[in-house]
């Protein structure tokens, strides 16, 4: 951490690779790589206070998200996505096909106005899975390379895509269906 003083003392200091990083209710979560993976919790004093593993190999990339009750992090090897208590139990394993490739990454978010979906991209599709049921709300493969994912208070999917050469832009679909949100300016935009 870096203040107008200068380097501050209160760092979190990780061993090994982070992966993802979340943070829900003051606690810090975060997925580490460090000859196996595992999440390890933090508080506001950034003092480690619960990790557990993950029991996923020889993946290069992964994420993990947080719901106010739970942390979700996928599971290639076994095709699904673990739902986690917060202190770690394995709540259960919600089946995701999709993951099929050890090199694609994945990207996750939760819709804070639809708590029990998620959205997942990876590979070249982007999808919303209902966590209570394991369904397939939703899923779009029109866009060309789908990369990161994050949602916003109205229920809207922001999507990373990889375009020619170098460029990116993002793609705005609707999170209720999957849809690409038509460009909107707002008037003062216009001119």
């Amino acid at each position: 951490m870096v203040t107008s003083d200068g380097v501050s003392p209160r760092v979190i200091s990780v061993e090994g690779y982070v992966s993802s990083v979340s943070v829900c209710d003051d606690l810090i979560y975060t997925l580490v790589h460090h000859s196996s993976w595992s999440v390890r919790v933090y508080d506001s004093d950034y003092q480690l206070i619960g990790s557990w593993r993950h029991e996923e190999s020889n993946v290069y990339f992964n994420q993990l998200v947080v719901r106010k009750d739970s942390v979700l992090v996928p599971h290639r090897g076994s095709q699904t996505i673990i739902q986690y208590s917060l202190t770690g139990e394995v709540e259960r394993r919600i089946p995701f096909i999709m993951l099929k490739n050890l090199f694609d990454s994945i990207w996750l978010c939760v819709m804070s106005s639809h708590r029990d979906t998620l959205i997942i991209s990876n590979g070249n599709s982007v999808c919303c899975i209902d966590v209570s049921t394991g369904r397939c709300v939703w899923s779009t493969n029109s866009l060309v390379k789908p990369g990161a994912v994050c949602c916003d208070d109205a229920g809207r999917v922001y999507v990373a895509v990889r375009g020619q050469a170098d460029a990116m832009w993002i793609s705005v679909l609707n999170g209720d269906t999957g849809r690409t949100v038509p460009s909107y300016l707002p008037p003062h935009r216009l001119q």
